[in-house]
């Protein structure tokens, strides 16, 4: 099964050669990554097992043939793409975070496929067995919308509990230890107390309730510019054009919200 969604991290690619060559290499590189996370062979741009064709690779990436072939040297040059013996090329964190994927999808297979005594369990056949699967099938949230209904409850912006249910939805519900997530609630609790940790630290000792506070604030607040930047003004009326018909109720709303936050941040 494909992954939804792909793993970014940022301080990798700073710290990467990626990182020295131009806007344009940066770009192309980036839209090949995307047809790597979609190819069959993880983090390698095969077509049958064999090397992918650079006509057909600038094609995938938009680029016709000769722009392509110009700045995939530059990242040539810098050694960001990495070839195997066959010619292929990969991505090096993609193809090493696929093998930490499968091998963690074999350490999960192994612990289900034996008992506490290590020895080979009965086959599925007994009802004992069956409540043991059970046990060890990821226990993940039906939505996002459930997890960011809970998060409110505990105090968590909105944004974490995206974060949280974007990490672990591409993980398959699993823990980075290979174990499945058996109660998201109580993950979600411990992401929670990290935020509040780390919150603490950044607002120099300030409550994490207003740190929360103040992230709920940003959140709203670039919802607010995002509105603003796609409604125009009529220049004869001076009245504001709104891009849909909901977006002047949802600016309301979220004033309205904004509004109700800032008072209580200064009421803390």
């Amino acid at each position: 099964m494909k992954l939804p969604a792909i793993q970014f991290y940022v301080g990798d690619w700073l710290r990467d050669p990626i990182s020295g060559c131009s806007l344009e290499a940066q770009g192309l590189w980036l839209r090949i990554m995307f047809v790597m996370h979609d190819n069959e062979d993880y983090g390698r741009l095969t077509v049958n097992g064999k090397p992918m064709p650079s006509q057909l690779l600038a094609r995938r990436c938009g680029s016709p043939l000769d722009e392509f072939e110009r700045v995939f040297k530059e990242l040539d040059d810098a050694g960001v793409p990495s070839r195997d013996e066959a010619g292929i090329i990969y991505s090096r964190r993609m193809v090493r975070d696929a093998k930490t994927r499968a091998g963690n999808r074999e350490r999960v297979a192994r612990f289900r496929g034996s008992n506490h005594t290590g020895e080979e369990s009965e086959p599925l056949t007994s009802e004992p067995r069956a409540k043991s699967e059970r046990k060890n099938t990821p226990k993940r949230p039906k939505t996002f919308d459930a997890v960011a209904e809970y998060a409110a409850q505990q105090g968590l912006c909105i944004n974490e509990a995206r974060a949280f249910w974007d990490y672990y939805d591409s993980q398959g519900w699993y823990k980075p230890n290979g174990m499945p997530v058996l109660n998201w609630k109580s993950l979600l609790n411990q992401w929670k107390r990290r935020c509040e940790t780390m919150g603490k630290q950044e607002t120099n000792g300030k409550p994490a309730s207003v740190w929360s506070l103040r992230e709920q604030q940003k959140s709203i607040e670039a919802d607010i510019n995002r509105i603003k930047l796609r409604t125009t003004k009529d220049w004869q009326t001076g009245n504001a054009v709104y891009a849909t018909n909901g977006d002047k109720d949802e600016l309301t709303q979220l004033r309205a919200k904004l509004k109700e936050i800032k008072e209580q941040i200064r009421s803390q």
